[in-house]
């Protein structure tokens, strides 16, 4: 319809421009112009007109992998692919080589720790190292400096290399040797100081199944008899192990074979094996590291329950006490139980784990005699008769929390007695730890620690030592 109008419109409108024309050349007179008509409102609905097409412009189609090349091109690439191989050929001869030369070296790792000690005591009349035949001499203090007999001196306020220990260990899915030693400074005319030996052992790995697999170890090594003596010094945060410990296994290490087996997803292990029976850190070790025919013979077994550890160790041997004077030995029994319990788990996400130890042990002639000479069973006057057993006991208590990546805290008691049967005869201490870890391998604790030792023969009136301790230490390990 719009159409219709538009077209008789524009015809009149021709017409019109033509009429005027006309009638003044035949002298009629003049119409009135046309109507001027307003455009329909449906034409606004029409669409727009659209604009002529752009010529489109030819775009040059990418190169797709695989695609044929011009034959200059394919040329290169040739080429180039020569020069790569060649140089992948290059490349795996070198690394054959290398594997050749260096085969081993993949099975080998190397670690070490150092750990300085500055060490300071402070202690009563009665624990002071100054006494001669019981008493101070005149004018000299409970901590005075004063000569001693060996060409050194009574001084408690040093700084001194604790442990500086290489650990080397090659490995691979049968086999694991495993040396560590203590490589101490050395020197003056009668030094005894240098590199000690303090783990030598080669251990034999047979996998019975996924989750089944068996160790079995020969060598210099830590004896499982308590959990704490297995805890490496290179993570411990307590610079000694308790004072039972150190009584019984001076440097925690004897000589033997181990039959370890791991299941149940690691959370069941057992332990048994034989040893010589005397420890590292005894007098006569490297003269002599077994005084009699006898054999001893150790067993454990633990099982973790979530963050919970129960374990149970077990230890029956013998051991002697030497007369060197009348040239004379009596051997004697000593066995052993443990009982302990770890625990480890993270309450507080944002600070870390929570971890508590303790462990409980009753004895007989377990102890060394390194600290008391007086714990080890004496040799009766008639000597067919059997020597006194000396009943130890001894417990320790720890708990320790981290205190986000960068520190951490802790506290232990232990006690400890030679013999049970005699009164008021044991040695109790306590420890306070504070710790700052500055980057991952480098540690730097400070220990206060109190002790009261009354520490006796029978038949002798208790002592009573008192020792305070200060101990500020730092650890580096690679």
């Amino acid at each position: 319809m719009a159409l219709g109008r538009f077209s008789f419109v524009n015809a009149l409108g021709m017409v019109g421009a033509l009429w005027p024309t006309n009638a003044s050349a035949q002298g009629l007179p003049q119409p009135a112009p046309a109507q001027t008509w307003e455009p329909s409102p449906a034409s606004g609905a029409d669409p727009p007109i659209l604009p002529p097409p752009v010529p489109a412009v030819p775009i040059a189609a990418p190169a797709l992998p695989g695609a044929v090349a011009t034959s200059p091109d394919l040329g290169q690439a040739k080429e180039r692919m020569r020069e790569l191989e060649a140089q992948l050929a290059l490349d795996e001869a070198r690394l054959k080589t290398l594997e050749t030369d260096l085969g081993p070296l993949r099975h080998f790792k190397v670690q070490g720790y150092v750990q300085l000690q500055y060490l300071l005591q402070s202690v009563n009349d009665a624990a002071s190292p100054n006494l001669q035949s019981g008493k101070l001499p005149d004018g000299i203090g409970a901590n005075s400096i004063i000569a001693k007999p060996d060409g050194t001196t009574t001084n408690t306020n040093l700084f001194r290399l604790r442990r500086t220990r290489l650990r080397t260990f090659y490995e691979n899915d049968f086999l694991r040797v495993f040396l560590q030693v203590d490589v101490f400074p050395a020197g003056g005319p009668s030094a005894t100081q240098g590199t000690i030996a303090r783990n030598a052992e080669a251990v034999g790995k047979i996998q019975w199944s996924k989750d089944i697999r068996t160790e079995v170890k020969g060598g210099l090594f830590e004896v499982p008899f308590r959990a704490e003596l297995l805890e490496s010094s290179m993570t411990r945060p307590f610079i000694e192990r308790s004072w039972a410990s150190q009584n019984f296994f001076p440097t925690e290490r004897d000589l033997g074979v181990g039959v370890k087996t791991i299941a149940l997803k690691e959370r069941l292990v057992t332990n048994v094996g034989v040893l010589n029976g005397q420890r590292l850190g005894e007098p006569t070790f490297v003269l002599l590291p077994d005084l009699n025919r006898s054999k001893d013979v150790f067993g454990m077994a633990s099982y973790k329950l979530g963050p919970l550890t129960f374990s149970l160790w077990g230890y029956l041997g013998s051991s002697q006490r030497v007369d060197p004077a009348q040239l004379r030995i009596k051997n004697f029994t000593r066995k052993g139980v443990n009982i302990g319990a770890t625990f480890d788990h993270k309450f507080f996400p944002k600070l870390g784990n929570t971890r508590a130890y303790g462990e409980l042990l009753f004895a007989q002639n377990m102890d060394t005699g390194v600290k008391y000479g007086f714990a080890l069973p004496v040799i009766p006057a008639t000597f067919s008769d059997e020597p006194r057993n000396m009943n130890e006991r001894g417990l320790y208590l720890r708990a320790e929390q981290d205190l986000t990546e960068w520190a951490l805290a802790g506290v232990r008691f232990d006690t400890y007695t030679t013999d049970s049967s005699v009164k008021d005869n044991a040695r109790d201490t306590f420890t306070l730890m504070a710790g700052l870890n500055p980057t991952k391998n480098l540690q730097v604790i400070s220990e206060l620690s109190y002790a009261v030792d009354t520490m006796h023969a029978v038949d002798t009136p208790p002592p009573s030592k008192h020792i305070t301790g200060y101990t500020a230490w730092m650890r580096g390990r690679f």
